[in-house]
Parts: C-alpha cells; structure tokens; sequence
C-alpha cells in the first residue's frame, strides 16, 4: 500500500526551509540553453509508469502521453507547462520519528566543490523550472543503473490498515488552466524523470554514447542564482577557453565497479 516514487535525470532536489520537507525541482529546458559554452540537449519533464499489469486506471485527462520503447511495458506522461506535481495515495504518510536526509551518494553540489554558491534562483520555482514535487516526510534512498545514472528513490508510508486506494498524479499548471490527471492502481511505481525526449521511454540501464549528452549536467546550473562561468567551470586542455568540461564525480566506489552508496564521491 505503500508508494513508491523514483527520481531520475537531471533535477536538484532540496530543502528551502530548515528541517522542512525536500523538493524535486526540474529546470525548463528551452531552445539555446547553453551553459559554460556547452549546447544543452533538449530536455523535458514526465511521469513514467509500467503498463504490464493494468497499472493505469485512467489517463484521459493527460493527452502528452506515449508508449515507452518496445517490449518495456510502460508509457511515459509529459509535463509540458511549468506545473506543481502532487502524488496521492488517498493517505497522509507516515511521518518518519528521525530527520529525513538525502543519501551521501547524491551529488552535493556545494560540498563536493561543484559550484561555489548554491543558492537557488528566485525564479528556480516559477519560471525557470518545468515542474516541482514536494517529497513528504520518509524514507530516501540511492541507487543506480548498470548504465552509472544515479536515481534516488522515495517511500511514503501508508498508516497501519490503510485499505487499498488507487493513486492518483496531478500536474498542475502554476499558472492556471486544467490540470494533468494520473489514476493508477494501488502499489504502482511511479517515476519522476528528466531526461532528453528520445531516452524518456528507453531503457533505463543502456548506455548512451551521443556527444550532444556531453555536459548535460550543467543544465542544473540554470537554477542556481550565483552561478559563474568563469569561475565555477574547469576549461578542457586543447579546447578553446569558451567550452567547459562537465561536472565530473565517480560514482563507483573507486577502481571496482560495486557501487559504494555509503561514502563521499569516490570511495569512502
């Protein structure tokens, strides 16, 4: 009865408030976004469930949808106005006795030196960002695919003898007009995702070798207030002082290849 949300692709997620509860923020992607001189591939927001067991209930009221890949048994959901996204499960979860914190394996964009200021844009809720989710109090967890894409997973824990009850996804517009509307069957996985269009239906583990992902991470970089090219970008050697070199952080656990999701970047 419990749901089970995950977040993948590029979004910051983080606290406006002290101990208050976590935000999935995802930047708008809009054409000419460029950041420290690097082209940002067209990116955009959607809700993605399976579809192998009956698991959508109704989705009438959300017309930007489209069938995941072949043979992968789910469809994805655009959200292609700058929208608020609600989950609900027809229960308030249950609010965890200890704070809830965000795995050290999620990057930390100030603390592991990526940006100088962290600070996000005024705007960062409004117009910069395609869609926002606030995570209710629970469980966080890390993980990722055998492709190295980090996802970080949210459980909301229903009362005890909570009965089943359909879910229910919402995105609705910040400013104004008929919201998105998601029914679907109890204990259904619900992905929130941030991904170019051509990969949103794809196989999450593949990997992807196409050039226009190169520096994709900078895209982050859009919500931030202080951001500086200048300053806050490595240049590449042999590559003109404009281009920039990705963010760059090892996700295994050093040399190996076992994720290590209990340590620093790289290695405990």
């Amino acid at each position: 009865m419990d749901i089970f949300i995950r977040f993948i692709g590029l979004m910051l997620i983080v606290q406006l408030q002290a101990n208050g509860p976590y935000h999935v923020i995802i930047p708008k992607w809009e054409a000419g976004d460029k950041f420290c001189g690097v082209q940002i591939m067209e990116h955009a927001a959607f809700v993605r469930v399976s579809t192998a067991n009956g698991q959508v209930h109704n989705d009438a009221a959300w017309s930007e949808k489209k069938d995941c890949d072949t043979g992968l048994n789910c469809r994805t959901y655009e959200v292609p106005v700058e929208s608020t996204v609600t989950i609900d499960g027809g229960f308030t979860p249950v609010t965890p006795a200890s704070a809830v914190t965000l795995p050290c394996f999620v990057p930390h964009l100030k603390k592991e030196k990526l940006v100088k200021d962290d600070t996000l844009h005024k705007n960062a809720l409004k117009t910069l960002s395609i869609a926002d989710f606030e995570i209710p109090r629970g469980e966080l967890t890390a993980n990722q695919f055998s492709n190295d894409m980090i996802f970080v997973a949210a459980r909301l824990e229903a009362p005890q003898g909570t009965t089943l009850h359909e879910i229910t996804v919402t995105a609705t517009p910040r400013a104004g007009g008929t919201p998105r509307v998601l029914v679907l069957a109890p204990g259904t996985l619900i992905d929130l995702i941030d991904l170019p269009r051509i990969y949103a239906g794809g196989d999450y583990d593949a990997e992807t070798h196409n050039p226009a992902m190169n520096g994709h991470f900078f895209f982050l970089d859009k919500l931030l207030a202080n951001f500086n090219p200048s300053t806050d970008c490595n240049t590449v050697p042999g590559v003109s002082p404009g281009n920039c070199k990705p963010h760059i952080r090892d996700h295994k656990g050093g040399s190996g290849a076992t994720l290590n999701l209990s340590c620093g970047p790289g290695g405990p």
